[in-house]
């Protein structure tokens, strides 16, 4: 969400996105198809950042392959590369994104996912740490819910095919498709589980859908029957809360009216209460049903991995992965020492 002039509402969006204006650290002096040039903003409220200027490049893709020397996996965030290390002396930092990688059902939407037995034969069927070892790179623990705890590490991942062949048999599940719709970051994640699911008699097609534009929420859900995708939490409630009350919200949209009804019953009752401790504890509530009824497969907490040059100081990470270049400095170095 982003502070933006009043006066936007009756001006041409596209010329004021061009050149924004906001209440940040920094101002942009200069945005081009290949840099974004940012100047410190000396009246920000938390005071002046410690960098005059950041510089973004945007790399062409064909970058890395016109160089034999510069180590461009250093620059360039892709998925494919997870596994580059930088030179031994470069500092290390690791941290678990709070949130997690999840499957939410489309019950607004008729087929098999209507049955409480189907949606709960599929959590057990999908062993999240065999997932883990097998597609690697960030992926690092089973969820049992939205945020990571000091125990995920050492909880088991619910799987156990047994009871969910029981389950399938349960609910009289009659070989339906499923539609599975996802975006581009999560077709690794999407073709696994489908593989996973034609293990059991159940098959998956996988469409790519826009996940980011809130507003496409009502076309997206006419035509899939789950959608794979993340949620990332800040340190407080706000975003959990979303989930319920925000339209577009995918969680939200997806489940059945009666349970959305309680749902939104229970943050009711969070809102207004005097304790943090009763409030997390109905907040809980609401997560645990989710997850006993299958309206929800919480299926993995990911890291991130970020490699600072060791000149670079000041480097931390939000709750939400990013660095704040406010607090960043650099260290010079005089040569010999």
């Amino acid at each position: 969400m982003s502070i933006v002039p009043k006066e936007l509402n009756h001006q041409d969006e596209s010329r004021f996105w061009a050149h924004p204006t906001g209440t940040g650290p920094f101002r942009i002096v200069q945005w081009t198809e290949d840099r974004l040039e940012l100047a410190a903003h000396t009246d920000y409220y938390l005071g002046r950042a410690h960098l005059d200027r950041v510089v973004i490049a945007t790399m062409p893709e064909d970058t890395a392959d016109a160089s034999e020397t510069a180590k461009w996996q250093h620059l360039i965030t892709d998925h494919n590369q997870m596994g580059n290390k930088p030179a031994k002396d470069w500092k290390t930092i690791e941290q678990l994104y709070k949130g997690c990688t999840m499957l939410t059902w489309n019950l607004g939407k008729d087929g098999p996912q209507h049955s409480e037995k189907f949606r709960c034969a599929v959590n057990l069927l999908i062993h999240r740490k065999a997932m883990i070892r097998q597609l690697g790179e960030d992926r690092a623990y089973a969820a049992r819910g939205f945020r990571p705890t000091e125990q995920t590490p050492f909880l088991n991942d619910g799987y156990d095919p047994d009871e969910a062949l029981t389950l399938l048999k349960e609910g009289e599940y009659d070989g339906t498709p499923l539609t599975l719709g996802t975006c581009v970051n999560f077709i690794t994640d999407a073709e696994w589980i489908k593989q996973r699911c034609a293990h059991f008699g159940i098959a998956v097609d996988i469409v790519r859908v826009d996940l980011c534009n809130a507003f496409q929420a009502p076309d997206v859900l006419k035509s899939v029957d789950c959608i794979l995708y993340s949620v990332i939490f800040t340190e407080d409630e706000v975003c959990e809360i979303e989930n319920y009350h925000q339209q577009g919200n995918y969680l939200r949209e997806c489940l059945h009216p009666e349970m959305l009804q309680w749902a939104e019953q229970q943050i009711n009752l969070a809102l207004a209460a005097e304790r943090p401790d009763e409030r997390r504890q109905l907040l809980n509530a609401i997560e645990k049903r989710l997850y006993d009824e299958g309206h929800v497969l919480f299926l993995l907490h990911k890291k991130i991995n970020t490699y600072i040059h060791p000149n670079v100081k000041g480097v931390g990470l939000n709750s939400l992965g990013w660095m704040d270049f406010k607090d960043i400095w650099l260290e010079a170095r005089v040569p010999g020492t």
